[in-house]
């Protein structure tokens, strides 16, 4: 059976990136234990990746988020060519939080 309550984070140019599976395992993550997760959730990609570089505030502001995660397939690309064994795929942003937004008010 596959846990689908954690995840693996990976680093990838100084950030800390939650690699989810599926769309499933990222709301099953995000809902553990019947409560949706408390804290700011960040989705990754390549635009984010070079603004951190380049912005300090924004740099401080995406590291101060509870979760970050690999949105961009950029990202996601980059995540498995870093990280060979990684079972990471690209969760869209849009699309997650059309779907929390649907468990939040159910």
């Amino acid at each position: 059976m596959t846990d689908t309550t954690s995840a693996p984070r990976y680093a990838l140019r100084g950030l800390q990136l939650i690699g989810w599976r599926d769309m499933q395992h990222a709301l099953d993550f995000l809902f553990a234990d019947g409560q949706m997760k408390s804290g700011t959730l960040v989705a990754i990609n390549a635009e984010k990746m070079l603004a951190v570089e380049d912005n300090a505030e924004v740099k401080s502001l995406i590291e101060a988020a509870e979760f970050k995660y690999a949105d961009g397939i950029s990202v996601v690309r980059s995540i498995r060519k870093k990280f060979p064994d990684a079972n990471v795929s690209r969760v869209a942003g849009a699309d997650l939080w059309e779907r929390l937004m649907g468990r939040a008010g159910a």
